[in-house]
């Protein structure tokens, strides 16, 4: 939404007038995770680990909440950053801050089984048969 000038008057609306927090104070200033993690992947997956979130055992803001809750079901750390409008650094110091507390999981996709040889080309002789 435009600014709304008829008056003379600048006034910005919504999400245009940009975010409400900075960044750096969501994060407390911070730049990196506070263990040393190393970078996590885009598509690394997140998820919790408990059913139900603690309650504010240190004094989390409203996106540590909205983090676990949107991870109860797996999801990326690209997603997240979509779904909470918030950009991948300060997605990865919180998730880091979660890690620290044992209340989340994070799973490099690098990790994971990859399908055998044989998976790989029955899937490509369907393909052809298509």
């Amino acid at each position: 939404m435009a600014p709304d000038s008829s008056d003379g008057n600048s006034m910005w609306m919504d999400e245009d007038a940009g975010p409400l927090l900075r960044h750096f104070a969501i994060t407390r200033g911070r730049t990196r995770p506070t263990r040393g993690y190393s970078p996590f992947p885009l598509i690394a997956v997140i998820r919790t680990l408990t059913p139900e979130p603690p309650v504010d055992p240190i004094g989390w803001g409203p996106e540590h909440h909205a983090i676990l809750s949107r991870c109860r079901h797996p999801t990326t750390l690209a997603d997240l950053g979509s779904e909470l409008d918030l950009p991948v650094s300060v997605l990865r110091v919180l998730i880091a801050d979660l890690l620290d507390h044992e209340l989340i999981s994070l799973q490099d996709p690098a990790t994971q089984e990859r399908p055998s040889r044989d998976t790989l080309l029955e899937v490509l002789h369907g393909l052809e048969a298509l």
